[in-house]
């Protein structure tokens, strides 16, 4: 019954070889870190709980058996004996009396094989010093996770997960938040500009003859994809109108003030500009508002210095006396460069283990340490259910629990 058991252990199976273990050593627990500290004139010691459990040696008690072939005996001992002292570091430990199990484990002794029954047979020891987690398995699998959705942790131990994301924003785990602030190349942020606005744009990042062209992601109100509003008043009421993005270009539409219909647009084909290079896009529009009776022709200019400023003007004519001069601009969206310098690779990896972050460029792993903002106390899975919330631009959320019991 016991010879069908048998580890794995950095993909060494030592059934593959022919050695079998019993699991005499295999259901013991870690120790918890605990100081006991006497205090005099206190009776009994304080207990000191450090909050974590030290790592534990493992044993398991192994054999092999080959009758009546001494060769084939020592030569499948050897095998495995170079298989497994080959390992080095931590490496996943399995074995075959917890098939919904593994550890994470080192093999730091030597083998101490003694033959028997004429050299044709073998008892020995395979040690391990495991970390204290018995990771489980179902652990292993990632959870889409949509904002609001609870999560819920099957073991009594808080678990560090590892999150898979896509976008910039917020993330919010068990009230502790995690900031994940990549921009892209270059962002233009207006907010309260009358008429004309000039920002300046991060191209730091940028090389000659790159792309830069908006991101139509924003959401105004219950307008989606919006890219910008600009809004004005008349004697009587206000008037907005917004871009957005149509089939690659942008579009300007003018919302009435007393319903939801478009009465005007103006078409801007391809805005966006090169990076070195001047240049000017305009698009223009009339607006007839009958219930006011009179109209309007707006021009909307964005004009690109080749370098790193953008400049946005909305001029107009037509009205009555009673329109006012404050048009303003709520929210620009951000503008990207295309460059192969991707400053915020997708997804992003954050290993709530160990507080990195980090992503895949170009074929090669990158550090987001600087792009993601973790808590100094990084957030953890607490037994039972956890809220997970996310705002922001982000469109996807995967976890991988790595759910642990000891």
């Amino acid at each position: 019954m016991a010879i069908n058991n048998s580890i794995i252990f950095g993909g060494v199976n030592s059934a593959d070889f022919g050695i079998y273990i019993s699991g005499e050593g295999v259901f013991n627990a870690p120790e918890r870190d605990v100081e006991m500290i006497e205090i005099p004139g206190r009776n009994g010691a304080l207990a000191l709980d450090k909050g974590r459990f030290k790592n534990i040696s493992v044993t398991y008690p192994a054999f092999n058996y080959e009758p009546n072939d001494y060769d084939t005996f020592a030569e499948r001992l050897a095998d495995f004996r170079n298989a497994i002292c080959a390992q080095r570091g931590y490496q996943r430990l399995e074995d075959t009396f917890h098939p919904d199990e593994y550890r994470m484990a080192a093999y730091v002794g030597g083998l101490e094989i003694k033959p028997v029954k004429y050299n044709t047979a073998s008892e020995f020891n395979i040690t391990f010093d495991c970390k204290p987690q018995r990771w489980l398995k179902s652990g292993e699998n990632a959870i889409t996770v949509a904002s609001g959705d609870v999560v819920t942790n099957p073991t009594l131990f808080e678990s560090s997960p590892m999150l898979e994301v896509s976008g910039n924003g917020d993330i919010v785990m068990n009230g502790q938040e995690i900031s994940i602030t990549g921009r892209p190349l270059g962002e233009i942020l207006l907010s309260n500009a009358s008429f004309m606005r000039t920002a300046t744009l991060n191209v730091s990042n940028l090389e000659e003859g790159d792309s830069i062209y908006p991101k139509l992601s924003t959401t105004i109100g219950s307008i989606d994809s919006t890219f910008a509003e600009i809004r004005f008043n008349t004697a009587s009421t206000s008037m907005s109108f917004h871009l957005y993005e149509t089939s690659g270009d942008v579009t300007v539409k003018f919302k009435s003030p007393y319903g939801t219909g478009v009465r005007a647009y103006m078409m801007f084909t391809n805005l966006g500009f090169v990076y070195g290079t001047p240049s000017t896009v305009s698009g223009q529009a009339r607006l007839d508002e009958r219930r006011i009776g009179t109209s309007y022709r707006f021009t909307l200019t964005a004009e690109y210095d080749g370098n790193d400023t953008i400049t946005l003007t909305c001029t107009y004519t037509g009205g009555t006396s009673g329109i006012t001069t404050n048009i303003h601009s709520y929210r620009i969206a951000p503008f990207y460069g295309n460059s192969t310098k991707v400053i915020l690779p997708e997804p992003v990896y954050i290993d709530l283990d160990i507080g990195e972050a980090y992503g895949e460029s170009s074929g090669q792993i990158v550090s987001l340490n600087d792009s993601v903002e973790l808590p100094s106390d990084l957030p953890k899975l607490s037994s039972g259910a956890n809220t997970i919330t996310y705002s922001g631009d982000i469109t996807d959320l995967k976890i991988v629990p790595r759910w642990w019991k000891v």
